[in-house]
């Protein structure tokens, strides 16, 4: 039987079709269209979904769904609120709801990406609640209906035999001991997205560092052009591994075995010679043939390639001019997933942002988000250990 899906979400796009072709999905991004669609069409549907971001002005919002739900031209038989776990317009829907004694409303906390919004549309990310019961009423023979009754009556007459008696002739199992799996841990990959700067790249080299001290860590020059990162290590002169691209490219089952029987806990893939390659192809080729013989693998990513489902780092420069300019490429949907840090390479006090809490402020009046606190790294030496110190753990989980 065929349905209608009211869906309003800036989440949701028109990919949730796909494989539903005996639902009609009505996909709006604000109240204000669903509104204008409704004076044009009545519509009779059996769900409306709706998530946080639709109602900005939480009772305002509320109250102007209301009185489109008591439109008689808006027919909508159970309504759907999806929001993040603690978010704070919680007690206003509650209350609404209580408020207005609504039988057909569900609020469901999680996280707020495309993923979990259509998953939960689709009903892959929880157990739909509005499942019916329903009675059923059969009809059988009379004396099979009488043979059915006797039988029950006889077998409340037979004597009980409890658990302990009925098991007492049945042998022992013997239970295998537990055994550890010998499979091989996979590297986990450290992202670290932000703006084609040196504050990008000196983080991903600091971090690298750090990480090299629990393990073998692997980094790549992502700057085919300039080569920013194999500067950075021919300048800081930090013990590693280096190998370049083109001896890569030229001998790559030789480059891997070198990189998995090396001693050195950091392996740094330079470019030294001018020499075009794809740094996308090299991550994906080193990491599927390495994934298990490295500890760490960092990744320096602009923000059209940051993961869309896994926590990531965003490198800020800590400036006024620079929040602002990271602020842009930012896509707010999941702001939740990235963890800001501020990374200032000595630029001039006068425009540096040197507080952690007002960086959070600007960039939360910016996105229109709440953040939580960021950490501001001021660099003053690109190897770790000597006269400058730095919290580096406070920026990662390890």
């Amino acid at each position: 039987m065929a349905r209608t899906i009211i869906v309003v979400s800036a989440l949701v796009d028109a990919t949730i079709r796909e494989g539903q072709a005996d639902t009609t999905f009505i996909l709006k991004h604000t109240m204000e269209e669903l509104a204008e669609h409704i004076e044009s069409t009545p519509v009779r549907a059996d769900y409306l979904y709706f998530t946080q971001e639709t109602i900005p002005h939480t009772n305002t919002t509320l109250n102007y769904l209301i009185s489109m739900l008591e439109n008689p031209f808006l027919k909508v038989d159970k309504v759907c609120y999806v929001t993040e776990k603690g978010a704070k317009e919680l007690p206003s829907i509650h209350y609404i709801v209580e408020e207005k004694g609504f039988d057909n409303w569900e609020i469901v906390e999680g996280y707020l990406t495309r993923e979990y919004v259509t998953g939960v549309i689709t009903g892959a990310m929880r157990t739909d609640s509005f499942n019916k019961r329903r009675k059923a009423l059969y009809r059988v023979p009379r004396a099979a209906y009488l043979q059915d009754r006797i039988k029950n009556r006889d077998s409340l007459e037979e004597p009980y035999e409890d658990d302990e008696r009925m098991l007492k002739e049945v042998p022992p199992v013997e239970v295998p001991e537990p055994t550890i799996s010998d499979s091989e841990e996979i590297a986990p990959i450290v992202h670290i997205a932000g703006l084609d700067t040196e504050e990008r790249t000196a983080l991903v080299f600091l971090l690298a560092q750090y990480l090299s001290l629990e393990g073998k860590t692997l980094i790549i020059d992502k700057d085919s052009a300039y080569h920013t990162l194999s500067e950075f290590v021919t300048k800081s002169g930090v013990e590693c591994k280096q190998i370049t691209v083109t001896e890569f490219l030229d001998d790559p089952e030789r480059a891997l075995e070198i990189i998995k029987t090396c001693s050195e806990k950091l392996i740094c893939i330079t470019a030294v010679e001018r020499v075009s390659y794809s740094y996308a192809f090299l991550c994906n080729v080193l990491y599927s043939n390495l994934s298990t013989k490295i500890s760490y693998f960092v990744r320096e990513d602009d923000f059209d390639e940051a993961p869309l489902t896994m926590p990531y780092i965003v490198c800020v420069p800590s400036s006024v001019l620079g929040i602002l300019k990271t602020c842009e490429q930012v896509d707010s949907n999941y702001v939740k997933l990235m963890h800001f840090v501020g990374v200032n390479l000595q630029s001039l006090p006068e425009t540096r942002i040197l507080n952690g809490n007002t960086m959070a402020t600007i960039i939360s009046d910016v996105l229109e988000t709440d953040i939580d606190e960021t950490v501001i790294l001021n660099i003053r030496s690109l190897k770790i250990g000597g006269e400058s110190g730095y919290d580096l753990r406070s920026i990662i989980e390890l």
